[in-house]
């Protein structure tokens, strides 16, 4: 059954960060989305960051790890590695993800790539592209 749930969850997060374009508003000025995570009811939200138009909510799984008793998830940045292979320089917070709040165990599959490779200026990949941070 886990294995099931493994597989369900990054398809659904595909879809939800496929159709992440219809989070703005007319005219939104800024293409930038974020997870917002409801800490009380553990619910994440794909969010735009300049006119604040969400998409669907969804209840994100406690923290698998026994000894975080379940802690609720948050969003935080981390560090990633540009994808240009010929860099492959260090690009600290170039990445929006959720993490349990207790342990920062990142959830896999809720990696959004952020920021431009400081060293050779490459964009960040795009989502359906970055399978590992």
């Amino acid at each position: 059954m886990m294995r099931f749930i493994n597989l369900i969850v990054p398809l659904v997060l595909e879809f939800l960060i496929g159709v992440s374009a219809s989070l703005h508003k007319p005219n939104c000025p800024n293409n930038d989305i974020i997870w917002e995570v409801e800490s009380s009811t553990g619910t994440a939200t794909l969010i735009c960051t300049g006119c604040r138009q969400t998409g669907e909510s969804f209840k994100l799984a406690p923290c698998p790890k026994s000894n975080c008793g379940g802690q609720t998830p948050i969003p935080i940045y981390v560090d990633r590695v540009c994808h240009n292979g010929n860099c492959r320089n260090k690009i600290e917070q170039g990445m929006h993800t959720v993490a349990c709040a207790l342990c920062f165990h990142e959830y896999v599959g809720y990696w959004l790539p952020k920021r431009n490779c400081p060293k050779c200026g490459i964009d960040p990949p795009p989502r359906r592209k970055f399978y590992d941070k």
